[in-house]
């Protein structure tokens, strides 16, 4: 039996309902993660910067090798306000992986960070946010997680922000604490078989 998250997704999309809107988005950065396995991706590539925790590569994917929750954020290209970041699942057989937007370190302290998340589990995905370092839940779906191939995408529009899967709009909330900062990933844990390729962050289209 499919997962109750791809039957849903597979209704949503025989209905029509769902998918893309706006404008064209505009890439900014792209990362297929070759390295070698178990290497810290920030350490091996100075494009990605240590948000909080790390993330390694394996099988020519990323997937989260700390403990708690993690973001790696690409530092090499600035993006605009409004922005996405997005990921392909490539293995979600356990622990939590996603994409992350509006990443940044505290001005006048660097030690405490800020970002948007959105990440899933094989039943379950959140969309939270980290502010001076302080976790807080934002929406989740209980019965919505990833599978693998899912197209993962966290979008930072205004106030709006948004996370999606294979296009389709599954949680969204408006929260201003965090106006700018850059694209990355999101995770949980020491978890090599939660792991996300063929990552994407760019401006969002008008």
């Amino acid at each position: 039996m499919a997962p109750i998250g791809v039957a849903l997704r597979a209704m949503l999309a025989a209905a029509g309902i769902g998918g893309g809107e706006g404008g064209a988005d505009v890439p900014v950065a792209t990362c297929d993660f070759t390295g070698t396995d178990n290497h810290l991706i920030p350490t091996d590539d100075p494009s990605w910067y240590a948000m909080k925790g790390y993330f390694a590569y394996s099988g020519n994917a990323a997937f989260p090798r700390y403990t708690g929750d993690q973001c790696i954020s690409w530092q090499d290209d600035a993006f605009n306000n409004n922005q996405y970041s997005q990921g392909t699942v490539v293995q979600i057989d356990a622990g939590y992986v996603g994409v992350a937007v509006r990443a940044f370190r505290t001005p006048g302290d660097l030690t405490k960070y800020n970002f948007y998340g959105f990440y899933g589990s094989s039943s379950r995905c959140e969309l939270f946010k980290y502010v001076n370092s302080v976790y807080t839940e934002l929406d989740t779906d209980e019965f919505i997680g990833f599978s693998v191939s899912d197209l993962v995408r966290i979008e930072a529009n205004g106030t709006t922000i948004r996370a999606l899967i294979e296009g389709f709009e599954i949680l969204s909330v408006t929260d201003g604490d965090l106006a700018s900062g850059t694209a990355g990933l999101a995770g949980v844990g020491y978890n090599p078989t939660a792991r996300i390729d063929d990552w994407e962050g760019g401006n969002l289209g008008t």
